[in-house]
């Protein structure tokens, strides 16, 4: 049996649509406890083996229930919402459905189709496309501006930084490196290129100082383009920017490259 295709367009509706019937100016208006209870599904925070969230979901009232050691606010409202995503979207599934890390993960196109649909309902829910995509455009990127967008909506600093290179138009790179390796990435439609994944990190990259020695630095440095982009087409002598953002708790780093100038061989 095929796969279920994913529906984009209708995950992010359905969020639109709830901000509205909520009459909310601004995600942090409104607890996400309470938009789960006035749509029919109660939250509740308890020890979960497995998972790090589930929904049952009856008929039209259902209880989401979150592991209560999660860390971070932005990491717990991101499983509320994913939860809350399967509760609007999902109609039919009137049973357990456990929500592990992976199903939670932001490597969305290694998730079930339902996962991926919950993950876009929550991001749209948490960092409406109305009051960022001007932001992003026009913000070069940098972690200092991310870091601000994310205290402002109490989301994680890795959600936000998706979304910014959703929108930006920038030739820029989001890159999750982990225990050494290149996990996944995101680039903006301008970046041009592919980064390999599921590799070690160049060491001539920063984000191998944070891997090899425990720091990385914090200001944007330039960083030789044939580290992060295994191109023939790439100049050994060009350069491209990187900024790093560390996660020690997770033994990984964010980095964001981007290109300013040509790196193609004439």
């Amino acid at each position: 049996m095929l796969p279920r295709a994913v529906h984009e367009t209708l995950p992010v509706a359905k969020a639109k649509q709830v901000t509205s019937d909520l009459s909310l100016a601004h995600p942090c208006d409104m607890d996400l406890r309470d938009v789960a209870f006035l749509r029919g599904a109660l939250v509740t925070e308890a020890p979960i083996s497995g998972a790090d969230g589930w929904l049952v979901k009856v008929g039209e009232t259902g209880v989401i229930r979150v592991r209560d050691d999660v860390k971070g606010e932005g990491q717990r409202r991101f499983i509320i919402a994913h939860e809350i995503g399967h509760f609007e979207l999902h109609f039919d599934s009137d049973q357990l459905d456990l929500c592990t890390g992976k199903d939670l993960h932001h490597e969305y196109d290694r998730v079930r189709p339902e996962e991926r649909e919950a993950s876009l309902f929550a991001t749209e829910l948490l960092l409406p496309e109305i009051l960022l995509r001007e932001k992003c455009e026009a913000q070069a990127p940098n972690f200092e501006f991310l870091s601000g967008l994310a205290r402002d909506f109490k989301t994680s600093v890795t959600m936000t930084a998706m979304r910014y290179i959703q929108f930006s138009g920038h030739r820029a790179a989001l890159v999750v490196s982990e225990k050494g390796r290149v996990k996944w990435y995101r680039r903006t439609e301008e970046f041009g290129y592919y980064i390999n994944t599921r590799v070690d990190v160049d060491k001539q990259t920063f984000a191998a100082d944070f891997f090899n020695h425990g720091k990385c630095p914090k200001k944007p440095e330039k960083v030789e383009a044939s580290a992060w982009i295994k191109n023939p087409r790439v100049d050994s002598r060009a350069f491209m920017w990187e900024q790093c953002f560390p996660m020690p708790w997770y033994d990984a780093v964010l980095s964001l490259v981007w290109i300013e100038d040509d790196i193609e061989r004439e």
